[in-house]
């Protein structure tokens, strides 16, 4: 599930940069007839060595109905994301809604469509591709980080993991 739901990994390297390390515990913990593990709760370490600040990522198969959010937190307030809504909430300080952007009449085909048409375009030369290589073999590394600190049961560093094309 790891790297099938890479999309928080994306999200967490894009807003937050790579970050230092991370410990992940769970697995196939359901009777559920997968064959990749169907939870994962990941804390990662992100920042600098002088001004860490953590990140945690869960993620799971198993709610019903499926949950697929993310929450970014900070002293000036807080702003909630709804992947599976397309909702965004943004909070102050004291909790009040200062910001709701609901995406009504979003249709996720046609997400999936522009994605096809820009591949195409980068394939033929009319564009550049909007995530780099590089990106994408950073959440790459986090994603395969997690897998690592899950099977061998300890906190990775992000030192750790190359990835090799």
């Amino acid at each position: 599930m790891i790297l099938s739901q890479i999309h928080e990994m994306d999200l967490i390297y894009w807003f937050f940069g790579l970050p230092r390390s991370i410990v992940t515990c769970g697995g196939q913990l359901s009777g559920l007839e997968i064959d990749v593990e169907d939870t994962a709760s990941s804390l990662m370490r992100g920042g600098s060595e002088n001004q860490p600040f953590p990140i945690l990522l869960h993620q799971d198969y198993l709610q019903r109905p499926p949950v697929r959010c993310c929450k970014v937190v900070g002293d000036a307030g807080y702003a909630e994301i709804d992947l599976l809504a397309n909702r965004l909430k943004v909070h102050d300080a004291q909790g009040e809604l200062t910001e709701e952007s609901d995406f009504q009449g979003f249709a996720r085909n046609d997400m999936f469509l522009e994605q096809a048409r820009h591949f195409l375009d980068c394939v033929l030369g009319k564009s550049q591709p909007a995530v780099s290589l590089h990106d994408g073999v950073q959440s790459l590394r986090l994603a395969l980080a997690a897998r690592r600190s899950l099977e061998e049961g300890r906190e990775v560093q992000l030192s750790e993991v190359n990835v090799h094309g």
